[in-house]
């Protein structure tokens, strides 16, 4: 990379909360039952989107508060 500069790089694309909680979900869904989906589904909607839902993953701090 020092040879060729920084021109072939590219930064890894940042992950949102709501994209982890996503990628997280999928695998979730698989070892639970519907009803405790359904609980997690309305507890992220109205608890920890709404307030955190767009944030990056590593600019979340305690400061927010």
């Amino acid at each position: 990379m020092q040879l060729e500069g920084t021109k072939h790089y590219s930064k890894p694309k940042q992950k949102t909360v709501d994209d982890v909680f996503k990628l997280w979900f999928d695998i979730y869904t698989n070892e639970v039952k519907d009803s405790s989906t359904n609980k997690v589904i309305s507890t992220y909607q109205v608890h920890i989107k709404p307030w955190f839902g767009d944030d990056y993953i590593d600019q979340i701090s305690s400061e927010k508060f």
